[in-house]
């Protein structure tokens, strides 16, 4: 199933949450940062990213550094599937801000009448990651527990690799669910991220072609299983 997605982003401070830490095989619970999302079914999407804009005060009231949404056009699970999310600068400071402000009895009559609230969770990037949104090529991963610190340790490499190959802008994000439930609690979620759609593909391009790289993909995907592959805007 592929999905399109349209991200919309609202920035609260100059600093973007990023993970800066350096991976090790001590541990892979590196990144710094974490994001809240809360996935919804809006009844009319375009309204309910009116309102959104509109109204930014609830996402300054949590202490989000930034925040946006991404909405699903294609291989939708349901009509009007979408997400809103926010960044922060720990795990800390997200769990706290699901405290400040509940979605489903704190929004307004006019917020919620637009959507409804579907789940949400908590995610903790597991290796440095830049929250610089372009074309994303999404994949949710089945990782054993006792591989997780080598399969992190393996995107890195993959990453650095892939820019070394002249894809300057390339930024791959690995991220530990918290608070899933069942819709997000057996995976880990994969963004691999370009500037544009003709990169993304020319990046695919070369793994079919044997870049040099492709073999460090094949080895992450000895240890994971692929449930879910998703492209996003």
């Amino acid at each position: 199933m592929k999905k399109i997605i349209i991200c919309l982003i609202i920035i609260f401070t100059p600093l973007l949450v990023r993970a800066d830490g350096h991976a090790s095989k001590e541990s892979s619970l590196v990144g710094e940062g974490a994001f809240n999302t809360l996935h919804v079914k809006a009844k009319n999407i375009g309204k309910y990213l009116t309102n959104l804009k509109s109204n930014t005060s609830t996402f300054k009231a949590i202490g989000a550094d930034a925040a946006g949404t991404c909405v699903t056009h294609s291989g939708n699970n349901y009509q009007g599937e979408m997400f809103v999310w926010t960044a922060f600068s720990n795990i800390a400071s997200a769990q706290h801000a699901s405290t400040l402000y509940n979605p489903i009895t704190d929004a307004s009559f006019q917020r919620e009448k637009l959507r409804k609230v579907m789940y949400s969770v908590t995610w903790k990037p597991l290796k440095p990651f830049k929250l610089n949104p372009g074309y994303e090529r999404v994949f949710r991963m089945k990782v054993a527990p006792e591989n997780i610190n080598n399969f992190v340790l393996v995107m890195t490499e993959l990453e650095s690799a892939i820019i070394a190959s002249g894809y300057d802008t390339f930024n791959l994000g690995v991220f530990q669910p918290i608070g899933g439930g069942v819709h997000e609690s057996q995976t880990l979620k994969i963004r691999a991220i370009l500037d544009s759609a003709k990169e993304s593909g020319q990046l695919m391009d070369d793994f079919f072609s044997g870049a040099s790289w492709s073999s460090l993909w094949l080895k992450a995907r000895m240890i994971s299983e692929i449930t879910s592959d998703t492209v996003e805007i």
